[in-house]
């Protein structure tokens, strides 16, 4: 028989100093992101800079920089370095690739315990 473990989560507040990234097609701008985030409860994420060109979309004669990164101070400081990368794909979206300095090791929430 298989039990899965959790630990119980203490009500309090949440610890912001874990590094968090949040990667994707966000479908907005770099300039509207921005806009967005100093304008929302979002204001301590931060978009890092892109090294080379930040067109990640291309579509025949339209090219946009709608994919993006979004990191918290505490990340920030771990990058290294982000870019685009020319790789021929099945998308019509550049992936976004992102360097980072080594992380400490994280701990796990949940566990597997078979019994």
């Amino acid at each position: 028989m298989k039990q899965v473990c959790c630990r119980k989560k203490k009500k309090k507040k949440k610890n912001t100093n874990h590094p968090y990234i949040l990667l994707g097609d966000f479908n907005i701008s770099t300039s509207d992101l921005q806009d967005k985030l100093s304008n929302s409860n979002l204001d301590k994420w931060f978009i890092p800079p892109i090294n080379g060109s930040p067109i990640s979309w291309k579509r025949g004669s339209y090219s946009s920089d709608i994919d993006h990164a979004l990191v918290n101070s505490s990340m920030l400081v771990k990058i290294s370095s982000t870019y685009f990368v020319d790789y021929p794909s099945v998308s019509d979206h550049k992936p976004l690739m992102v360097y980072c300095k080594k992380l400490p090791q994280m701990n796990h929430l949940c566990y597997q315990k078979n019994l």
